[in-house]
């Protein structure tokens, strides 16, 4: 059976109101790989290096796509994450860890530090938030760049600004970046992975003096670092669990701190 042309134009509004919606709300994961991407833009960073860090950060399987992507809800404290099904259950753990009195807290999506960086966010909802989480993150790395002019380098920078620290974590962020081959191998683990003197004023003003606390930190504590499995290499559960207790165990599905045939990586609080 034809059809004519000018049925056709009255049939159109039928069936667009007819057609079921194929539209939804993005996963928590969707949000952070869009927030990423747009951060990425804004503060000129090579397309997908962010999402590459994230992904060791924060990477699990979005229980909505089943793709890996960063999730938005996951907490560090001393080397272990945990995933949480909302931003309710995450807040709810920094703040009973805070109570603990732990202070060094790694949040959201690119797993910023709330110790080292406690003027990042107004309050701990928005630490959360993937865009404020994301834009952060993108702020600091492009100030990590000013120091190192190479973005391997810089990758190794977001984890350690020491090269035994900083290229073991850098490597797996490579792994997972399509660009890396274009901006070259990481140095040699004996050479500096960037300029580590006491000049910080090629870093943006703003995390010039979270630098040098950060730097003098590490110089106070012996052998810093703590153990933490870097998520693409590691099996990691389908969906998030909230489990009850917060007082005795954090809350959500717990990261392990290793894994058999998957060596850790050495990680510090940034």
């Amino acid at each position: 059976m034809k059809v004519s042309l000018a049925a056709l134009f009255v049939l159109l509004p039928v069936l667009a109101w007819a057609s079921p919606t194929t539209s939804r709300t993005p996963s928590p994961g969707e949000r952070c790989l869009s927030a990423i991407q747009t951060a990425e833009r804004q503060m000129h960073i090579p397309s997908q290096l962010l999402r590459s860090i994230a992904l060791v950060e924060s990477g699990r399987p979005d229980p909505v796509t089943g793709r890996m992507a960063p999730w938005p809800w996951t907490i560090n404290v001393s080397g272990t994450g945990y995933f949480f099904a909302s931003i309710e259950e995450a807040v709810a753990a920094v703040r009973n860890f805070q109570t603990r009195g732990i202070k060094s807290i790694d949040v959201g999506c690119a797993q910023v530090n709330l110790l080292h960086h406690p003027t990042a966010f107004n309050t701990l909802e928005r630490a959360f938030d993937p865009e404020a989480n994301a834009n952060y993150a993108a702020r600091f790395l492009k100030s990590l760049y000013g120091g190192t002019g190479n973005w391997p380098r810089t990758a190794a920078a977001y984890h350690s600004r020491l090269a035994e620290r900083g290229n073991d974590y850098a490597r797996k962020v490579l792994a997972l970046w399509p660009l890396a081959e274009r901006y070259g191998p990481l140095p040699a683990s004996a050479s500096p992975a960037i300029n580590t003197g006491a000049d910080y004023s090629m870093y943006l003003p703003e995390f010039a003096a979270r630098l040098r606390r950060m730097d003098e930190d590490r110089a106070g504590y012996t052998g810093a670092g703590t153990l933490l499995e870097s998520a693409w290499a590691r099996r990691l559960p389908s969906s998030p669990q909230v489990a009850a207790g917060l007082a005795t165990t954090p809350a959500g599905t717990r990261r392990n701190n290793s894994a058999p045939g998957s060596p850790p990586a050495n990680r510090e609080v940034r």
